[in-house]
C-alpha cells in the first residue's frame, strides 16, 4: 500500500444523527501492488477499483475531482492532477480515503 496523493487536512464540522463535531478531514488515494491484501466494506464488497476504471470517463490530460462526504460542512472538492493518475499502470487498485480528527476532547 502506498498513498500516491494526500490533501492536507482542512477544518469542518461532521454532521451526523443531528450531532455536530469539530475536527479536520483530509483526502488520500492509496495505491495497492498486486498481491497485497485489499480492504473491504464492513459489508464484505470491494473498496478498491482499478486504476483504469477512474480514469475511463477523463479526458487526457484531465484532472480527476472528488466530492467530499456529504456529512462535512464546507469542504472543497479534491482535484487529483492528470500526472498522478497517469502513473498508474491501469490495472492496479485504487483507493479514495477520507480521513477525519476530531479536534479537542
Amino acid at each position: 500500500m502506498k498513498v500516491v496523493f494526500e490533501s492536507p487536512p482542512v477544518p469542518t464540522v461532521r454532521n451526523r444523527n443531528g450531532q455536530s463535531v469539530a475536527g479536520t478531514i483530509g483526502f488520500r488515494l492509496v495505491r495497492y501492488d498486486a498481491g497485497e491484501p485489499l480492504p473491504t466494506t464492513p459489508d464484505g464488497q470491494r473498496d478498491t477499483w482499478p486504476a483504469a476504471s477512474w480514469r475511463s470517463g477523463l479526458k487526457p490530460g484531465q484532472a480527476l475531482t472528488i466530492e467530499p462526504p456529504p456529512d462535512y460542512a464546507g469542504v472543497p472538492s479534491i482535484v487529483i492532477p492528470s500526472a498522478v493518475l497517469q502513473t498508474l499502470a491501469d490495472d492496479t487498485e485504487v483507493r479514495v480515503q477520507w480521513f477525519f480528527r476530531r479536534t479537542g476532547s
